[in-house]
């Protein structure tokens, strides 16, 4: 049986699937019924079984709005988020989360290594620092869904908080 692309899952184009029935059609003329069934039952669950661990696997196929290949992030304890926020600048803050319930999430203000190497002055990268270093306290928050089902952290009325993706984030000042 060829191999199933998400793709073709996705659009209902299941060749193997149809080329499966019409074989066992074709048996069907010559198998008691009895038989017939427990052969379609028992290549059914066999094709379901490949369709699952198809699903389970990421397709590679690049599309950014696929859930396949980009779960939606979730707020877990030890995640790292961030917050982009500014008038002017963008200032950019990391936080961990070190408690999670099923609406809540306890954050607490983490450090960050800053360089300065953006194409102006005044501007540049920031990751979290490695050790996490705790700099604020910990504050319970609301978490909610965001954009493509990913969770947010409600911070306050200028910023959420977002799961940090591991890349540098770019931060700017005015003076």
């Amino acid at each position: 049986m060829p191999r199933l692309t998400h793709k073709m899952v996705l659009d209902g184009i299941d060749e193997a699937c149809e080329r499966a029935k019409d074989r066992l059609a074709r048996y069907a003329q010559t198998m008691p019924e009895a038989a017939f069934k427990r052969s379609l039952a028992a290549a059914t669950a066999e094709h379901n079984a490949e369709l699952d661990e198809e699903a389970a696997k990421p397709c590679g196929c690049g599309d950014s709005a696929c859930e396949t290949c980009n779960p939606p992030k979730t707020v877990e304890q030890g995640t790292i988020l961030y917050s982009c926020w500014g008038y002017e600048q963008t200032n950019i803050d990391y936080y961990v989360c070190v408690r999670r319930t099923k609406c809540f999430a306890w954050v607490a203000k983490i450090a960050q290594t800053r360089t300065e190497d953006g194409p102006r002055d005044m501007t540049g990268s920031c990751v979290p620092k490695d050790p996490v270093e705790q700099i604020g306290p910990v504050r319970k928050r609301k978490v909610r869904s965001g954009y493509r089902g990913d969770e947010v952290v409600n911070w306050c009325s200028y910023a959420d908080l977002y799961v940090w993706d591991g890349r540098p984030k770019s931060w700017s000042s005015y003076a």
